[in-house]
């Protein structure tokens, strides 16, 4: 474990698919739609939602900086290069979230100073053209942008936890870790309590108070805070377990009789800050000012697109299966016509006539069906679609066997246009008794069965 990989589970761990941020999130879609053009331009082979997931991690992890604007070109730049191993990528994210953040209304302290840092290192970015076309935009439509960012804090199981282990399946490294501390007489498990060490140091700026209880706010619950006080104790230092000593004492008693909420400047009342997501109210209010930002519009064109495209589609399909039955049609009546070209020159060359002896048929062994008997199924049951598809084929076997004939034509021809006559709709008027109706009476009367006059 190191540093870069608990704050992530701490601040914004961040979703398994791109569609997660598109949802009413009209900030994200016009995200989404500049990484379709801009990734293959500039050859930036990272997937899209680890990308969403960096950008919001980011601006995140600005809030819960505890040296605010300190050497960011390392701490940021150069640690996000590191992680996504593209210097490319790592620049569109930070162009984004220098863009982004220059919108944003009311920015707190920690985003001005790492604005103020950021702007000079712009210009080295490769990406700057992106980020000032993207800053551009989202102001001139008013873009809005969550204020604050909400986090996305892993559950407790997930974030690391230093304990000691007595049987265990160790790995090279660890066996190594061991043997080295067991020669140099070190405590167990040393190596990896300094890692630990190092990660939670790092992530909580040198153990700040401030930065300390605002990781423990992430999570609600008070078994959940106590616990992750407990595991920011076992990775103190020897020298730092005294000096925080009182601190987490009184944290921790304040977590105990519910008094750690933060005290209103203003009123000095306690009151209850969310930091990893807005309350209800504020959330609803939020999309819908998402909502009304969204362009139902294109949604509209998208889908009348789709059903124009599927209604082509049919068309084209019709139209092929009408093509390959007319070419067989046209197949078979040129085979007819060589045939019968062929007979008339024979005739007229005075050839000799090969009598052939009529051969009794055998019974066939297979089920056979007569070409009258296919015709009045398929106008019968098929549709349109599937009556070209067997007239295409019974042109075809009428040519391979030699039934070429004008009666054989005659037949197949008639299928299509018995099965469009079927499915055309009738309008039936169904009359019990004759006597109910008249057609176009001068003078209609109206008559009880008592009334009737006598014919």
């Amino acid at each position: 474990m190191n540093a870069s990989e608990l704050s992530r589970q701490l601040l914004f761990y961040g979703y398994d698919e791109v569609t997660d941020y598109l949802k009413n999130s009209p900030l994200n879609r016009y995200l989404y739609k500049m990484f379709l053009n801009v990734l293959p331009q500039c050859d930036i082979d990272v997937p899209m939602v680890r990308l969403f997931n960096e950008i919001y991690y980011q601006c995140v992890r600005v809030n819960y900086d505890g040296n605010p604007g300190v050497d960011v070109e390392k701490r940021y730049l150069a640690e996000e290069e590191h992680w996504l191993q593209s210097k490319r990528a790592a620049d569109l994210v930070f162009a984004v979230v220098w863009a982004v953040l220059k919108v944003k209304r009311g920015k707190t302290f920690h985003e001005e100073c790492f604005l103020s840092q950021l702007d000079p290192l712009m210009g080295s970015n490769e990406l700057g053209d992106v980020a000032r076309t993207i800053h551009t935009e989202l102001r001139y439509v008013g873009m809005d942008v969550p204020n604050p960012f909400p986090t996305l804090t892993c559950p407790l199981d997930g974030i690391p936890k230093f304990e000691l282990v007595q049987d265990r399946t160790r790995s090279l490294d660890d066996m190594i870790h061991a043997s080295v501390e067991q020669n140099l007489g070190l405590e167990a498990q040393y190596f990896e309590l300094q890692e630990h060490t190092k990660a939670w140091m790092e992530v909580t700026g040198n153990y700040s108070h401030n930065v300390i209880e605002n990781l423990v706010r992430l999570y609600d619950w008070v078994e959940d805070q106590l616990e992750l006080i407990d595991r920011i104790q076992k990775t103190l230092p020897r020298e730092e377990t005294i000096k925080q000593d009182k601190f987490f004492k009184d944290l921790i008693g304040r977590i105990k009789t519910g008094n750690f909420e933060p005290e209103d400047a203003l009123t000095g009342l306690r009151i209850k800050r969310e930091y990893h997501e807005p309350d209800e109210q504020q959330d609803l209010e939020y999309n819908m000012a998402l909502y009304r930002a969204s362009c139902d519009d294109e949604l509209d064109i998208v889908d009348d697109l789709k059903q124009e495209r599927d209604s082509l589609k049919t068309q084209l399909a019709d139209l092929q299966k009408s093509h390959e039955m007319e070419m067989a049609r046209m197949e078979a009546k040129y085979k007819s016509e060589i045939d019968k070209i062929r007979k008339e020159r024979n005739k007229l060359a005075h050839e000799p006539v090969v009598v052939k002896t009529p051969i009794k048929e055998a019974k066939p062994k297979e089920l056979t069906l007569t070409l009258s008997e296919v015709a009045a199924f398929v106008k019968e049951r098929f549709s349109r679609a599937g009556a070209n598809e067997v007239c295409t084929m019974l042109y075809s076997k009428a040519s391979d066997h030699g039934f070429l004939g004008e009666d054989t034509f005659k037949v197949i021809d008639g299928i299509v246009p018995g099965v469009i006559a079927r499915e055309k709709p009738h309008q039936t008027i169904e009359i019990p008794q004759a006597g109910q109706v008249n057609i176009n009476p001068k003078e209609v009367k109206n008559y009880t069965k008592e009334d009737k006059p006598e014919a």
